[in-house]
């Protein structure tokens, strides 16, 4: 499987970071939702969100401090 960095940022300035496969954005339903394989490993609604970023990154924790968020 192809892997890369998510990181979710809240508005609240807090974040984490998964190796995920797939993210989709959900209009309806207004929520994010990352994928390892088939399998959901998140949903989260857009309005607690601040930023999301998916791709290869080589320092996602020095990333995630220059976006304003902690992981």
């Amino acid at each position: 499987m192809n892997y890369k960095d998510c990181i979710i940022i809240y508005k609240t300035g807090n974040g984490f970071k998964l190796r995920a496969t797939k993210l989709t954005v959900v209009n309806e339903d207004k929520v994010f939702i990352v994928f390892d394989g088939s399998d959901v490993m998140a949903i989260i609604p857009f309005d607690e969100i601040k930023t999301v970023l998916f791709c290869d990154m080589a320092d996602a924790e020095k990333l995630c401090e220059v976006l304003g968020g902690a992981l």
